[in-house]
């Protein structure tokens, strides 16, 4: 069901059973609260104040229904299928688009070109696989003062074939 903001004429759709249980709803566009009423639902929706759409395309006419195709046994060419017929003169509200669109394109062609992504940070990736290095060579050497330190680690060590009791 359709319900229209009393505020700032906002539309929802929203189940019947929200409408039905009287129960408030809040505008996500103003934030006013109400309770939809059954008789606010069937108000059409107010138009809005200025067409501000673009220009419908024209709908092309149909071509005349073509004529059955020659027999194979006549030698008559088929004559050319008709030309459509040519298109309206724009309208008011296409010439003030297209000044849009100019102005728009205009103003994207002033702007400056977007500057070039920056280089990946090569050298935080070497420093951080040196420690990683570091820390690892560090393990293997001092196995036994941690193995004693930590018991746990004993059976990571044995696992690893780096065991010495």
């Amino acid at each position: 069901m359709k319900i229209v903001c009393p505020s700032c004429a906002a539309t929802y759709e929203v189940p019947d059973s929200v409408v039905a249980s009287k129960r408030a709803v809040r505008c996500a566009r103003c934030g006013g609260d109400w309770v939809p009423g059954a008789a606010q639902s069937q108000e059409p929706p107010p138009p809005p104040a200025e067409d501000m759409s673009p220009p419908a395309a024209p709908v092309p006419q149909p071509a005349p229904a073509a004529a059955p195709a020659p027999a194979p046994d006549q030698e008559e060419a088929a004559a050319p299928a008709p030309m459509p017929p040519p298109l309206a003169p724009p309208t008011e509200a296409a010439k003030q688009w297209q000044g849009v669109v100019a102005a728009i394109a205009a103003e994207a062609a002033a702007q400056p070109p977007a500057p070039a992504p920056a280089k990946p940070p090569i050298a935080a990736w070497f420093v951080s696989f040196t420690l990683l290095a570091i820390l690892a060579a560090a393990a293997v050497a001092f196995r036994t003062p941690i193995m004693h330190a930590w018991p746990p680690s004993t059976r990571l060590y044995a696992a690893l074939g780096l065991y010495t009791p």
